[in-house]
């Protein structure tokens, strides 16, 4: 994956992150591409990509920072993962996404989500088509790892409208 796809994603994440979580927000350098293989550490958001360039972004976290981070966003703490915490996470990575696909159109790589999907499970392991670039944010209600599975369907990365 070209590294003009996967910038966007770091900025929103980090952007979103801040504006809806109170306490700091700092990412790690992404990571180079991964296996096909990836380990979704307890609950992880998908989000379909569709478009000049075409794929998933998958944000992954454990139990206990899906909880924190939908407790937070509704002002009480949620004692399990029940529909309003999926309905939280599954928003806070259609807002990350959404925000990074606006990014990308204003570099002329135009690209639209689907309805995002929430996985959650002990050993949840997803198979991706693509390699994948991981980065992790960490929040003050714990880390989430991105992975943004997304290859360009023109072949230069940039896409064109």
């Amino acid at each position: 994956m070209q590294s003009d796809l996967l910038q966007p994603f770091v900025d929103s994440a980090v952007r979103v992150l801040a504006q809806m979580l109170p306490g700091t927000v700092a990412h790690e350098e992404p990571s180079e591409e991964s296996d096909l293989s990836v380990a979704a550490e307890g609950v992880a958001a998908l989000v379909p990509v569709h478009g000049d360039a075409a794929g998933v972004a998958m944000y992954c976290m454990s139990r206990g920072t899906a909880l924190a981070v939908a407790g937070a966003l509704i002002g009480k703490p949620l004692a399990g993962l029940d529909r309003v915490a999926a309905s939280c996470i599954t928003e806070v990575a259609n807002i990350i996404t959404g925000n990074a696909m606006a990014a990308l159109e204003a570099r002329g790589c135009g690209c639209d989500i689907l309805p995002p999907s929430l996985l959650a499970g002990h050993g949840l392991q997803v198979t991706l088509t693509t390699p994948t670039p991981t980065f992790v944010v960490q929040t003050g209600h714990g880390p989430i790892t991105v992975n943004v599975a997304l290859t360009s369907q023109n072949g230069n990365g940039r896409g064109a409208r």
